[in-house]
């Protein structure tokens, strides 16, 4: 399967599993602006965790090449910088849908 996508399912996948989470207990309680927070923390989560890999990347990087920037000829660079950039697209398309969200059920 073509990398660029495998990347846009599981964007898509990090995007629907938290409505789908939420939506059930936002129609039971009859407020729809619980799907808003949710995406919204959701998406601040994912940001978080990017945050803590890359810290650990650059902690791994110092302890192994005494330095903290990672290269193209590190060991696993390639699937470091894939789950980066899945992690923050799909932390920003969480938040850009919870403003949608919120301008939708307004």
């Amino acid at each position: 399967m073509n990398k660029n996508i495998k990347n846009a399912i599981y964007i898509l996948l990090l995007t629907i599993i938290p409505i789908a989470l939420i939506l059930p207990f936002a129609i039971s309680y009859d407020r729809m602006d619980f799907v808003e927070i949710g995406l919204v923390v959701i998406g601040c989560i994912e940001l978080m965790m990017l945050n803590v890999r890359v810290g650990r990347r650059e902690r791994a990087n110092r302890k192994k090449y005494n330095r903290y920037k990672s290269s193209p000829t590190d060991e696993g660079y390639d699937e470091f910088k894939n789950v980066q950039m899945i992690l923050v697209i799909s932390g920003i398309v969480n938040i850009l849908t919870s403003v949608l969200w919120f301008y939708i059920f307004l």
